[in-house]
């Protein structure tokens, strides 16, 4: 009788978004290399992202002799996985780890909740192959920075109280989530002269605020509002909407930030486990 050991070795598979780090300053290519039994070798003028060890198909683990992990979970998955799992998540892994190193800031993302995965995935299972929800755990490697989840709302109503911005808040007496929706919307709609203008307003504002106050939060989104300008333009929406209304973090090695289902973030640089 075959006995499957419940521990075995993995190797993971990288990927090359462009917002990945290049060459050998990448953790996750140093990971691929340090691991790989397909001769991967870095190039250092490769962008390499992430390195998924899961058992996603498009980019999975493999055990030392080549097989794939998610081959090895379905045909193991009550010893491997266990009768709970398999009954909630089916025959997979409940969770997709990998290392990311972000040398360029990801797009705004808002992942499903557990209802809204599964009615994609009914809807159009080519494009939504994955029926659950994606929180995440984000565990930092290394200086970590990034946005994640709305500011208080006393935070951010300050900030709209110069012409450029102002337009954008309905004529009520205080700040509710509906304002928050209605100011959102409003950001991503503009035209390319008028995030220009706000881009130049806020950055007044953040040195003025720093120089009286000598404000450390102004001075990060100081930096911050230039590097995602350099980034993606001066004309992208998406800046405005992190920088005024998104909170700002920045972790060192060892902590970790949780984002919830539908929780919006941005990660911004940095080496994570994920």
């Amino acid at each position: 009788m075959e006995i499957h050991p419940t521990a075995f070795g993995l190797y993971g598979t990288c990927n090359n978004y462009p917002w990945g780090r290049k060459g050998t300053k990448s953790l996750a290519a140093r990971l691929c290399a340090a691991t790989s039994r397909d001769d991967f070798r870095v190039d250092e003028n490769e962008h390499y992202s992430e390195m998924w060890f899961g058992d996603y198909p498009d980019f999975p683990a493999r055990l030392r002799d080549r097989q794939d992990l998610g081959d090895m979970l379905r045909n193991n998955k009550m010893k491997l996985l266990g009768k709970h799992s398999v009954d909630k998540f089916g025959d997979q892994l409940p969770y997709l780890p990998k290392i990311l190193s972000i040398a360029k800031a990801l797009p705004l993302q808002v992942h499903p909740n557990k209802a809204q995965a599964a009615r994609l995935h009914q809807q159009n299972p080519e494009r939504f192959p994955d029926s659950n929800h994606k929180p995440e755990i984000a565990i930092a490697l290394s200086h970590f920075e990034l946005f994640a989840g709305w500011k208080p709302l006393d935070r951010i109503s300050p900030l709209f109280n110069t012409p450029n911005l102002r337009r954008f808040v309905p004529s009520t007496t205080s700040w509710t989530d509906e304002t928050l929706r209605h100011v959102v919307r409003g950001l991503l709609k503009i035209d390319s002269d008028t995030i220009q203008a706000i881009q130049e307003d806020l950055k007044v504002h953040f040195e003025q605020d720093s120089k009286s106050t000598g404000s450390q939060t102004s001075n990060y989104l100081l930096r911050v509002l230039g590097q995602l300008q350099a980034q993606y333009t001066n004309t992208d929406p998406g800046t405005l909407v992190a920088v005024l209304c998104m909170n700002y973090f920045v972790l060192e090695a060892g902590e970790a930030i949780f984002i919830p289902a539908g929780g919006v973030h941005c990660y911004i640089s940095g080496d994570i486990f994920e």
